[in-house]
């Protein structure tokens, strides 16, 4: 057998019998494309994983739940970070 006739995925599946949560903050806009790329990858190998956290639209598509929205809490300039606090 060579590998590449090796399929992981079900193995992997058969480790990762206990559901595990995972958290993932992205802060802004590419971190939430890049996150959602990871998350959706991580569901292949393992599709009982949660995950939750920080984030925009992209993470909660991938099934992210989203305790914040990233945008909600983004600033720019001094009178908007004295505003937020």
């Amino acid at each position: 057998m060579s590998l590449e006739e090796i399929n992981p995925v079900p193995l992997l599946n058969a480790v990762h019998k206990k559901n595990k949560t995972i958290m993932i903050i992205a802060g802004e806009a590419s971190g939430d494309m890049h996150g959602a790329s990871l998350v959706r990858e991580m569901l292949k190998i393992n599709p009982t994983l949660n995950f939750y956290g920080i984030g925009g639209n992209k993470l909660r598509e991938e099934g992210v739940e989203l305790l914040a929205n990233a945008s909600d809490m983004a600033v720019v300039g001094l009178t908007e970070v004295v505003s937020k606090l």
